[in-house]
């Protein structure tokens, strides 16, 4: 049974517990205690309502909002006597919420989570709905912070911060730069793929391999968003949801390419012609539409199959079924699709569409709402992980829980700066999932990640994502990988292909298109490289165009050209001028300007040492020739996931190829000795 009503929620957050983790575990473990006992506490004293214990935080309602405001301000007194060794951060919001089996949910819950997660160190940050009811209070001083963008909220939301002796000063200035990093909003629909140069942002979601001689595939489906019934926005993870269900229950149909819902999102609700559509994401033959409603325990939903061209339904079919057979009725659905395409299914395949377990109510909606998180824009890991425990508390068995949780650390582990234990719990929990659920293709990509860019075991990585893409020929990411690590053994007409099934899968998503692009140039094709890059721009990514058109112009030559454009970014869009500009100048001959930016990001990285910053060091030093320093920052621990393509990189500079440092760093990435490109520009791709 559900309850709604209005209450103050806040949330905490112990900030750096991860960091204090891997430095000291003992000493965190024990910090987590005090915080526990503090919050339970004062909590208690100011009669609220402890909802939920989230590792190194805290979920709380209040019936009264100024208990609210005190409990927040004796928690940041308390955690200051009591010298936590990590700064407490604390959000509140007054708004809706859903009560539901001892748990809340509902809009004002996301507030007081993003409105934590961007709080001072030792600060409290309270919503407009808050202010507007503690003005008049005489006691109570707080600041204005302006309207600052949350994830997952589609406005920017005014945000003000308590004030208070025992308080830090607000930061203005770090809001500051939130709000403007949210005016460059296009460029970080870039920033996670720019994060990871040849390898990928994000959320990491994989597709079968193909060899040079098999045939491209000649079918495709476009799965648009299910329409949610419900008509309340707080099921959109129901209906998202159940969209990628049927996704992957179509992919595993070989002789079909399901577009990736990244591509078709966009469609949801805009009326637009079939016709349109069809001929936008890459001219597929087939378009299916539904919608989806949740009636307490059961699932309803109408699918219709429609032949783009004409505009005809070819077919429709409504189904109900409870929730708990969820997973067989979108199995079924994709069978009589596939029937009524006329699509012949191998047994092999057809026997990935039997056997499927029931589900646990809640426990899937818990992974439904976590896979919701990772692939929201921006993505937010720390709730899907959430979500994911909380699914595997209830059931340790849930292979699909175990599975996202292993894409939330993939995630993690695709940032700049990763945390050491990224790679020890992806790995964890895909091999969790496999043990569980051999077939899951998700987990078996997950695995291949992990042994590609952090244990550089390229033979079982190779494996990996072939069992993957055998288990599920949708998924874009993996072709996209895929073609990276090809390109790192040199194998580049396999690569090419790969790149261009990634693309063809998702052609709305930009690194399949702006990356493909810089994959044209390192092979001397800078016709097809200009115009993906172009391609990229006119989608709406600006940014990541013209960088990736810049990186081309670098390859032909074209350094005046380059240096502009990167400028331009630099002058523009928060991209830092080590991040390119850089390597750009000392590759254009500009080696002043370059040592110039090479100093800066010495200082800036000796004061907060990084895996990013380490290789942005090797990569300049490489180019300035002074190999030994660049040997030394390649070999930077933690290891950045780009490490290993330094053997791409290598093949522009014959001294460096030969240089014995470099030689014990291939060996050290577990690679062979560096060779050139196979690359045939006769090849049909």
């Amino acid at each position: 049974m559900s309850l709604q009503r209005l209450a103050a929620i806040m949330f905490t957050d112990l900030m750096g517990y991860t960091a204090l983790t891997e430095k000291n575990e003992s000493l965190a473990l024990a910090l987590v205690k005090k915080n526990r006992d503090l919050h339970q506490q004062v909590i208690r004293k100011h009669s609220g309502q402890l909802v939920k214990e989230m590792g190194d935080g805290f979920m709380a309602t209040f019936d009264n909002i100024l208990e609210a405001i005190s409990c927040a301000r004796e928690i940041q007194s308390e955690a200051k006597a009591r010298e936590f060794e990590i700064p407490v951060r604390i959000g509140i919001h007054y708004g809706d919420i859903t009560f539901e089996n001892e748990d809340i949910f509902g809009h004002g819950v996301n507030m007081a989570s993003r409105i934590q997660a961007i709080a001072d160190p030792g600060g409290v940050y309270i919503s407009e709905s808050i202010h507007e009811l503690i003005v008049e209070q005489e006691d109570i001083d707080t600041q204005f912070m302006g309207a600052v963008p949350l994830k997952n909220i589609k406005d920017p939301v005014p945000v003000y911060a308590l004030k208070d002796e025992d308080l830090p000063t607000p930061d203005k200035k770090r809001i500051d730069a939130i709000i403007r990093t949210h005016l460059y909003q296009k460029y970080y629909r870039y920033a996670a793929v720019a994060a990871v140069l040849f390898i990928a942002v994000a959320a990491i979601w994989f597709l079968r391999t193909y060899n040079i001689e098999r045939d491209i595939i000649n079918k495709s489906v476009a799965v648009l968003p299910l329409e949610n019934l419900s008509e309340d926005p707080e099921m959109e993870y129901l209906s998202t949801g159940m969209t990628e269900e049927l996704i992957r229950e179509l992919s595993k149909a070989e002789t079909l390419t399901i577009i990736a819902q990244n591509s078709t999102r966009q469609y949801a609700g805009v009326g637009k012609p079939f016709s349109e559509i069809a001929g936008e994401l890459n001219d597929v033959n087939y378009i299916v539409d539904g919608n989806v409603l949740l009636e307490g325990e059961k699932i309803r939903t109408v699918i219709r199959l429609i032949e783009p061209v004409e505009e005809n339904v070819l077919w429709e079919q409504e189904y109900q079924q409870e929730v708990t057979t969820s997973r067989q009725l979108w199995a079924q659905v994709a069978e009589d699709i596939v029937d009524v395409i006329g699509i012949f299914i191998p047994e092999e395949n057809t026997a990935l569409w039997t056997g499927i377990q029931p589900v646990d109510q809640e426990n899937y909606a818990l992974y439904l709402k976590g896979m919701h998180a990772i692939e929201q824009f921006p993505p937010d890991i720390d709730m899907g992980i959430s979500y994911f425990n909380q699914a595997i508390d209830k059931n340790p068995a849930d292979a699909y829980a175990w599975a996202g949780l292993a894409t939330a650390y993939i995630y993690y582990g695709h940032s700049p700066s990763p945390t050491r234990d990224v790679r020890q719990k992806a790995n964890a929990a895909a091999l969790r999932a496999i043990q569980l659920d051999s077939t899951l293709a998700q987990a078996w990509s997950v695995l291949g990640a992990v042994k590609a860019y952090y244990e550089w075991d390229w033979e079982a990585a190779e494996q990996a994502y072939h069992r993957a893409n055998e288990l599920n020929p949708s998924l874009p990411w993996n072709h996209y990988h895929y073609s990276w690590y090809l390109v790192l053994f040199g194998r580049m007409n396999e690569a090419i292909r790969e790149h261009s099934l990634a693309q063809k899968i998702d052609p709305f998503g930009p690194a399949h298109t702006g990356w493909f692009g810089y994959l044209y140039g390192m092979v001397g094709e800078y016709e097809k490289a200009i115009r993906e890059a172009e391609l990229t721009i006119d989608m709406g990514y600006e940014a990541f165009g013209k960088l990736m058109l810049a990186e081309i112009y670098l390859f032909m030559g074209k350094n005046d050209e380059a240096i502009k454009i990167h400028e331009e970014l630099t002058s523009n869009y928060p991209i830092p001028k080590h991040d390119f500009l850089g390597l750009a100048y000392i590759n254009s001959g500009r080696i002043e300007e370059g040592k110039e930016v090479l100093q800066d990001l010495e200082i800036k990285y000796d004061t907060i040492p990084s895996s990013w910053g380490a290789l942005k060091r090797a990569q300049m030093y490489a180019a300035l020739g002074d190999y030994e320093n660049a040997i030394k920052w390649y070999n930077f621990e933690p290891h950045h996931h780009f490490v290993p393509w330094v053997r791409v990189r290598a093949r522009y500079d014959s001294a460096f190829y030969d240089y014995p440092g470099f030689k014990k760093l291939i060996k050290r990435c577990n690679l062979p000795d560096p060779a050139p490109f196979q690359y045939d520009p006769e090849l049909d791709l």
